[in-house]
């Protein structure tokens, strides 16, 4: 009976409780993002500076190899790193559920897009919807580069499109899930590496290159170990 009981409590422990939390970090230079520092890139010869960094994280999946054991509703959650707040949000299982890895979608489906713009963190207000047509931006990032301040440039980069064959969305999966509270790292360092600073600062509309830059996203969010 006593190693019943321990098996039990074993299996419990490492399943989702009715509030497990995930944490999104920013990482740049190997360090936490901070909107007031400059940060230098070697690959680059440029000084960058971010101003503003927001993400859709939606579709989300809890895991058990690749069987999917649990699914968000209305799965939306606007990530926005000029708001702590927005960084860390609850999963809410109605019962425990064993898992060991999460998926989920960088962006808005696109049924969600041609149903209009909504309330929450979808309300437009939010600064990440173009219009119904274009529908939703799924990832932002705005800030300036610069080989010394008085050579200071924007960039603007509004990711977003959910029409073929120029759709934005991507799927991200995050195995080797062990603990409780789930950390997740953003490598904005291996982001900026993919970007034409000099040659193309703005991206603000759907198309091709916003197409291009988004298929980077599945290669830059890891388990963090904060």
């Amino acid at each position: 009976m006593n190693y019943l009981l321990f098996s039990f409590i074993f299996a419990f422990a490492s399943s989702a409780t009715l509030g497990q939390s995930v944490h999104f970090h920013c990482v740049i230079n190997n360090q936490k993002l901070n909107l007031d520092s400059v940060y230098f890139f070697p690959s680059l010869s440029q000084y960058v500076k971010i101003e503003s960094l927001k993400f859709y994280i939606s579709q989300i999946e809890l895991m058990s190899g690749n069987q999917s054991v649990w699914k968000e509703k209305d799965s939306y959650h606007l990530v926005d790193f000029e708001n702590a707040k927005s960084t860390q949000f609850s999963l809410k299982p109605d019962e425990p559920v064993a898992f060991n890895a999460l998926r989920f979608s960088i962006g808005i489906d696109s049924a969600t897009n041609v149903s209009g713009a909504l309330g929450g963190d979808l309300d437009p207000t939010k600064g990440m919807y173009w219009t119904w047509h274009s529908g939703y931006i799924n990832c932002k990032l705005e800030g300036n580069f610069f080989q010394s301040p008085s050579l200071k440039k924007e960039f603007k980069y509004h990711i977003g499109g959910y029409s073929a064959p120029f759709s934005t969305i991507q799927t991200i999966d995050i195995k080797g899930l062990t603990e409780k509270n789930i950390n997740i790292d953003f490598d904005l360092s291996a982001f900026i590496s993919k970007l034409d600073l000099k040659s193309k600062p703005e991206i603000m509309s759907p198309g091709k290159p916003g197409a291009d830059l988004a298929k980077s996203f599945t290669g830059i969010f890891k388990i963090s170990h904060p």
